[in-house]
């Protein structure tokens, strides 16, 4: 005959399971992690959010630099001048607009916007001509943040009219 023995439980007053403690160290434990997965994801949108606005940007001054280099203008303009992009630091849109027969007045000014929360942390004023020939005398950055950050994203307009994207920079 077989006979099973079961090793009586030493002490029969407990009950098996987690003491108060363990279920303390291990909830705070899970909350450290979450808090870290959490400022770690925002921290990651604020970059995105950076990066989405300058290349937002920088597509609207390289179609104003080709449109120009090609020659497009309006109906009305006889000699084309360029196409200028502008913006005023502190705020958060810029322009894109025609200058022709030598004139100061820009022709067909379009204004975009950036996201909600970012501005240009610098101003910047570039014409670029039909022909391949400097924008300015100086090189210009373009610095996009939100007010409250201290990264920003930036890119160069090249005195010769070059875009050189420098991403993510503490000035």
């Amino acid at each position: 005959m077989l006979t099973l023995m079961f090793k009586k439980n030493q002490n029969r007053g407990h009950d098996s399971g987690f003491t108060l403690i363990e279920l303390l160290v291990t909830t705070g434990l899970t909350l450290i992690l979450v808090g870290g997965a959490l400022a770690s994801y925002n921290s990651f949108n604020t970059r995105q959010g950076h990066i989405q606005s300058a290349r937002n940007v920088m597509a609207a001054v390289e179609r104003a630099k080709t449109r120009s280099a090609v020659g497009e203008k309006p109906a009305s303009c006889t000699t084309l001048d360029g196409y200028r992009v502008r913006a005023a630091i502190n705020t958060a849109t810029y322009t894109v607009s025609i200058r022709c027969d030598g004139n100061s007045t820009d022709l067909e000014p379009q204004q975009f916007f950036l996201p909600s929360g970012y501005l240009f942390r610098t101003a910047f004023d570039v014409v670029f001509p039909p022909l391949p020939r400097n924008v300015s005398s100086v090189d210009q950055n373009v610095d996009i943040a939100k007010p409250t950050d201290t990264d920003v994203y930036r890119f160069v307009i090249r005195a010769n009219g070059a875009i050189e994207d420098q991403g993510l920079v503490t000035p």
